[in-house]
């Protein structure tokens, strides 16, 4: 699968609501023009970018580290993100989060997923 020459500079849970938010809004507006599976397939595949996150030593300081990303389809229209990064000498670090949007959300409204129950707003 070819990487996408795009830069991510966000967090993992930013692009989780980023995900969660695009796909709210264009369900409303663009139903009848996109099928139903095309915000999937458009983020499908596999990035590179960086994980860019406070320094616990020193609070002043942004330690960033180069990043994959593999977007693949989870069951009941969720969506899988698997990231890989290297946090240090030898060492790699697996994540995955599978985000789904239950509902539409209109403008105002609120997203929550996750374990820690994680809240995102639609502007």
């Amino acid at each position: 699968m070819p990487l996408h020459a795009r830069t991510l500079r966000i967090g993992r849970r930013a692009l989780a609501a980023a995900l969660l938010l695009a796909g709210s809004c264009l369900a409303a507006p663009l139903a009848a023009q996109l099928p139903a599976d095309s915000l999937h397939a458009a983020l499908t595949g596999r990035w590179r970018g960086s994980l860019t996150y406070r320094d616990y030593r020193d609070p002043t300081r942004r330690v960033t580290l180069p990043t994959l990303l593999g977007v693949t389809s989870a069951p009941a229209g969720g969506v899988r993100l698997v990231y890989t990064y290297d946090d240090g000498p030898g060492k790699t670090v697996y994540d995955t989060t599978v985000v789904f949007a239950r509902t539409p959300v209109a403008p105002g409204g609120s997203i929550r997923w996750g374990a820690e129950a994680d809240t995102a707003t639609v502007l």
